[in-house]
């Protein structure tokens, strides 16, 4: 049997928001990848942007191809710059570079 050489969304289980990734396989788009698209697979770790219909956009993930962690943003359908999500301690408008992956900003987090 051949390795499939590019994965779509045709191959996957679920797609969506509506669906969490949270502890499962997830194939990440070649266009978000920007790189080697053969090393397409990862696991979900965790990130406020796991849970179906998610809150926040930060997701970690680990590399099945070669074991290293990363930190992707689970982009929204609609007009992203519609989506604005702010930190419940100091109200600071969160971005994918500021946040801390826990609801909060990486300024804040540490003490959740």
């Amino acid at each position: 049997m051949d390795a499939k050489q590019l994965y779509t969304e045709v191959d996957c289980t679920e797609t969506g928001y509506a669906c969490s990734i949270k502890a499962k396989v997830v194939v990440l788009n070649c266009e978000v990848l920007q790189q080697n698209c053969r090393n397409q697979s990862f696991y979900c770790l965790c990130g406020n942007g796991v849970d179906a219909n998610p809150k926040g956009c930060a997701v970690f993930l680990v590399s099945l191809s070669n074991g290293e962690f990363s930190l992707k943003r689970r982009n929204w359908e609609d007009d992203e710059e519609s989506f604005e999500n702010y930190c419940p301690d100091c109200g600071c408008g969160m971005t994918f570079e500021n946040d801390g992956g826990n609801g909060f900003c990486i300024k804040c987090a540490p003490e959740h």
